[in-house]
């Protein structure tokens, strides 16, 4: 440690008068002129004195000698508290605002530099000034008087006295030094004066350094604030620990910081040897939380705030990478839509794991609505038939995942997955619409019979092979454009109790090749465009007298959007048909010869209702081919 040159030379001019009017003194004594009496001290630190002065004024002196010249003070024992570690930098090192005391414990004159008795009185014994003087701080006879010196790097103060305490509330670093002393001892001997002894040129320092917390620093990256205090924040990472160091003023190892210096917050450490860190707290990343670390040094002290964030699912669509949320106009969607979506994962704590997604309301993995057909309704065997195919299923247990509403309304979907032990989850709102369907205008079919060419034959229909048949339009209300169709399935046709259909079966075609069977939808609807149109008109012929006709239908109607440059375009994805509603229909009718060529209609039942804005899907097994 590099240390100031002090200067003395501005006391000398002082100390030297004081010298020579203790020489003035000193002479009055031995001529007897003044009255030896106990004096005190003479400050030192000026001037070059004698190594050793006696100073006799006796009635009857018997000896007088000069102590030898050489005669020198060596302070021997300068003790500072509080005292530092062994092979510390300093000799005694305390934190700001902490007191450091000093003292001159003992002086001696070595024995080596001894004389012959220096004088008598009276006959007494002869007393000796010379060899040896032992000053002890507190319990010796001398009167001691130390100039002494305080260094730091900010100015030099001095004093006088063998104490001294001082403290600072800066970090500094210094020396402290006791030099120039002098000392003298009364006598008891009646009539003797005293001796002085000087040591210009003994002086023994001792170093010490003040500690204030110099910095606070943290090694994670993202310092978010540096007001009122740094605070930084990082994810939620198992396994892992960010790192708090704090340095001191002046530097130095750890081991040798004050018993003012402490570190608290977070979890201790060890340094490369096994001891306990003073300077390094470690806060973990797998504890969600705050962790506020200080270090303090006496009245100094610095702090910084770490908060470990939990891990976080964001939902995304995949189509474009953003939030789900009103801000980026995606969180609207339409029935029928191919909704698409990714849980992007936060933290670095590394792979997620067991994602759940829930999804509300009436949600499918894809439905394709087939098609079929038959090239010769009097040949079955030449049906064309594609299946319609509806999968209700889709997984949810993955970071994605993509299905299509069918029913309308808020649908909040949620997402849930694990990182090191922490369920994450995250949840969004869809606003889903659904396109209303309406019966518009209809007719009220009418019943009719006939006898056929081939005598004994009649025949019972429903309207009258397109003039009074049952037909109607569905009104679609949609805010987007589209394509609707009629899927008409017969789920029971029975002739005269002969021919009964079993389970469900598209009637004749996919869609329904009826008039006006499908349409374009525009948004907003027109009388054009708005409505799609269905008629019908069951028929059934017999021999021998009589014949009936009972049916049961559901007339499905089936809307795919169109989402190109809407609104719900900011989501993305492709459609399907889905249904807006269904109509059922029931029938009931009988005729039967009440002579040549006439008949009678009973029963003629005709029921309906709906449209029902029902979500059931049109499921059928085959294609129907009615006989004729």
């Amino acid at each position: 440690m590099s240390k100031k040159v002090l200067n003395y030379a501005g006391k000398r001019p002082m100390l030297l008068a004081i010298l020579v009017m203790a020489t003035l003194t000193l002479g009055l004594l031995f001529s007897g002129w003044l009255t030896p009496t106990p004096s005190q001290a003479q400050g030192a630190g000026g001037g070059d004195p004698p190594t050793h002065q006696e100073n006799t004024n006796c009635d009857n002196p018997t000896s007088s000698q000069w102590c030898a010249a050489s005669a020198q003070l060596v302070l021997s024992n300068v003790v500072i508290n509080p005292p530092a570690p062994t092979n510390a930098p300093y000799d005694c090192i305390v934190s700001v605002c902490d007191t450091i005391s000093a003292n001159l414990q003992s002086f001696t004159v070595p024995s080596t530099n001894a004389t012959q008795t220096c004088h008598t009185c009276d006959g007494s014994t002869p007393t000796n000034f010379c060899d040896p003087i032992v000053y002890t701080a507190g319990a010796s006879p001398y009167n001691i008087t130390n100039e002494w010196r305080n260094a730091w790097w900010q100015g030099v103060t001095s004093g006088i006295g063998d104490s001294m305490s001082f403290n600072y509330t800066n970090a500094t670093e210094g020396y402290l030094r006791f030099d120039n002393v002098s000392a003298q001892m009364p006598t008891t001997a009646p009539g003797c004066g005293v001796s002085v002894f000087w040591a210009p040129n003994a002086h023994n320092s001792r170093t010490y350094a003040f500690v204030a917390v110099d910095s606070i620093s943290c090694d994670a990256w993202n310092l978010v604030t540096n007001n009122p205090m740094p605070t930084y924040k990082v994810d939620f990472c198992p396994g892992t620990y960010v790192t708090v160091t704090a340095s001191p003023s002046p530097g130095m190892d750890d081991k040798f910081l004050p018993g003012g210096w402490s570190m608290s917050g977070g979890l201790a450490t060890t340094n490369s040897d096994g001891s306990p860190s003073r300077t390094k707290r470690l806060v973990d990343c797998g504890q969600i939380g705050t962790n506020v670390i200080t270090a303090t040094s006496g009245c100094s002290s610095q702090s910084l705030k770490v908060i470990v964030g939990a891990p976080y699912l964001n939902i995304v669509a995949l189509s474009s990478g953003q939030s789900i949320s009103s801000a980026n106009s995606n969180d609207m969607a339409m029935v029928g839509q191919h909704i698409y979506l990714n849980a992007i994962t936060g933290g670095s704590c590394g792979a997620f794991s067991n994602f759940q997604w829930s999804v509300p309301g009436y949600a499918i993995g894809g439905y394709n609505m087939g098609s079929g057909g038959s090239s010769d309704p009097n040949n079955p065997s030449t049906n064309i038939i594609t299946p319609e195919s509806l999968t209700t299923y889709f997984p949810t247990t993955n970071s994605t995942v993509d299905f299509y509403w069918v029913d309308g309304g808020a649908k909040t979907v949620s997402c849930s997955a694990v990182c090191g032990g922490v369920t994450c989850s995250t949840n969004v709102t869809i606003n889903v619409t659904r396109p209303t369907v309406a019966m518009g205008s209809h007719s009220s079919p009418v019943w009719y019979a006939s006898v056929k060419n081939i005598v004994y034959e009649i025949e019972v229909t429903l309207g009258d092979k397109g003039f009074n048949n049952w037909n109607y339009n569905s009104v679609i209300n949609s805010p987007t454009d589209g394509h609707a169709v009629s899927v008409q399935i017969v789920n029971s046709f029975n002739l005269n109790g002969t021919e009964e259909v079993v389970g469900q079966q598209a009637d004749g075609c996919v869609p329904y090749q009826g008039l006006g069977y499908s349409g374009d939808i525009r948004a907003g609807g027109t009388p054009n465009f708005s409505q799609i149109f269905l008629q019908d008109g069951p028929e059934s012929s017999m021999y021998f007298g009589s014949v009936s006709l009972s049916a049961n239908f559901d007339d499905y109607v089936m809307f795919q959007p169109d989402i190109g440059n809407t609104i719900y375009a900011n989501l993305g994805g492709d459609t399907i048909y889905v249904p807006l509603g269904k109509v059922n229909w029931i029938i009931n009718g009988g005729a039967y010869y009440t002579g040549y060529l006439s008949y009678t209609i009973n029963p003629a039942i005709f029921s309906f209702k709906g449209p029902d804005n029902s979500t059931a899907f049109p499921i059928w097994n085959s294609i129907f081919v009615p006989h004729h």
